[in-house]
């Protein structure tokens, strides 16, 4: 049975997550900046107040890179305007 389900939800969950691949590809172009920092800006974004560390940590990085992220004049511009900061 398990390998019906699979075989019936497999491309239903590979169509979905391409989708937002797609998505998350064209919100970056809009916004000029690269997949990392946006990963980066959305973890921002969907935090009220988040650490270098936290950012780091959730991404893999180091705090050092995530604050020259953080830094840049994109990342600043888009969080500035959504009204978030990294504390």
């Amino acid at each position: 049975m398990s390998s019906d389900i699979a075989a019936e939800v497999g491309p239903a969950v590979q169509a979905y997550q391409a989708s937002v691949a797609g998505f998350d590809r064209e919100v970056a172009r809009i916004l000029g900046v690269g997949a990392t920092d946006l990963a980066c800006v959305e973890l921002v974004l969907g935090a009220d107040g988040i650490s270098p560390r936290e950012v780091a940590t959730a991404l893999g990085f180091t705090t050092g890179s995530v604050t020259t992220m953080v830094s840049s004049e994109t990342a600043t511009s888009v969080t500035s305007t959504c009204g978030h900061k990294v504390r």
